[in-house]
């Protein structure tokens, strides 16, 4: 799976979380203006995990910036920042490990919207 390599952290977690769920990525109105880009990226038709949710929590394994990734889209999670998903939350994420990943060590986590 090729969540785009050359994208954002803040991309790449939008684009994990259709990956998994269904349908198309939006990355968001705001995000389009601020950046520049199409609010909305590619259709995934069938998803790799329809049912996650917080009765079906997914352990992640991240690898370098993967791991600032899949705790970005934790946060998102929390902030219920998915249009047609308002029951999101952090606990859809059951564990998170990170194989050389930068968490607190880097101040990029707060940029790409860590709080």
């Amino acid at each position: 799976m090729d969540l785009g390599s050359l994208t954002s952290i803040y991309d790449r977690a939008r684009e994990l979380f259709y990956y998994l769920k269904v349908g198309q990525v939006d990355y968001g109105e705001d995000h389009n203006k601020a950046y520049g880009h199409s609010q909305f990226g590619r259709t995934y038709e069938q998803g790799h995990y329809p049912e996650w949710d917080e009765d079906h929590p997914i352990h992640f394994v991240g690898h370098s910036a993967g791991a600032q990734v899949v705790r970005v889209l934790q946060q998102m999670l929390a902030d219920k920042a998915f249009n047609g998903y308002e029951n999101t939350s952090d606990k859809w994420v059951l564990s998170i490990t990170s194989l050389s990943g930068a968490f607190n060590g880097t101040t990029r986590t707060y940029l790409d919207g860590m709080q």
